[in-house]
């Protein structure tokens, strides 16, 4: 099986030439999430001018933490052949996420942090929600999203 099937929106790491040289921080995957949408967003960002795979295979566990990066420094990377191979042993090891989808429970589970505002809480909440399957109508959305809010918002009417 192909890591670049030709409808998986993911480029091939040579042919992927529009980047900027410098330090990158990397978004960090730590094993949840859809192992897909990471190789895309690090494909996006990684690009050296160069095509140096193996800098590619190199900078690829900055884009990792926790459980992810630990799977990572465990791999024999004398046996790495390509950031192709790297990509379908990193797709095979995190496959089980690939059709996760979030539910009523992740919702009800994602709070307002302290520091965080209303605003932004709403577009965070919003982004996940978007992704369940089965949606929640705009009464139980607003009921849920003002129960989970913390106390900035307590006291104010919601019209």
């Amino acid at each position: 099986m192909a890591v670049f099937p030709p409808n998986s929106g993911i480029l091939p790491f040579t042919l992927i030439h529009n980047c900027q040289k410098g330090s990158k921080e990397f978004e960090k995957y730590n094993g949840k999430g859809c192992p897909i949408s990471h190789l895309k967003a690090y494909c996006a960002d990684v690009c050296p001018l160069e095509k140096d795979e193996g800098a590619a295979i190199r900078l690829f566990q900055k884009s990792l933490t926790g459980p992810a990066l630990k799977w990572f420094t465990s791999l024999d990377h004398s046996k790495l052949a390509s950031f192709e191979q790297l990509s379908q042993m990193f797709i095979n090891q995190y496959s089980y996420n690939l059709d996760a989808k979030p539910k009523r429970s992740d919702l009800e589970a994602l709070n307002q942090k302290g520091d965080e505002s209303f605003s932004a809480y709403v577009g965070r909440w919003r982004a996940v929600a978007a992704q369940m399957r089965n949606k929640l109508d705009e009464e139980e959305q607003i009921n849920m999203v003002t129960q989970l809010a913390h106390s900035s918002i307590a006291g104010y009417p919601m019209s």
